[in-house]
């Protein structure tokens, strides 16, 4: 998805200068929304996902717990850096979970207890 943004904030911005030399209205007006396309595009996504979840969120799998976040969800594409925090006493604390990037595009985390806490994917 990034590199979409990039691609889309590239060619815009060639279009707009083109358009301008050639004083082609329509050429500069796509080429700069294709800019603006692009630019939100990569702020967006630049923006870490972050997921609440409570206990009963996680569903048993086998000895483990798991709590699974679609690709549609989370919008972050592949090789995202996971950080799983528990809600301890009114604040966030860092823990150390199974993190597993699925081939689907999915991020699943496991667990051998449920807690409350928050995923954020960066």
């Amino acid at each position: 998805m990034q590199i979409l943004s990039l691609v889309l904030t590239i060619i815009g911005a060639i279009l707009g200068f083109v358009g301008g030399l050639l004083v082609n209205l329509p050429l500069g007006v796509v080429g700069t929304v294709l800019t603006i396309a692009g630019a939100y595009g990569q702020y967006y996504l630049s923006k870490p996902f972050i997921a609440d979840f409570a206990e009963a969120d996680w569903i048993q799998s086998g000895e483990e717990f798991e709590i699974t976040i679609p690709p549609s969800r989370h919008l972050r594409g592949r090789g995202v850096v996971p950080v799983v925090c528990m809600l301890k006493s009114g604040s966030y604390e860092t823990v150390f979970c199974s993190e597993v990037e699925n081939d689907d595009g999915s991020f699943s985390i496991r667990s051998n207890m449920r807690f409350q806490g928050r995923l954020v994917l960066k």
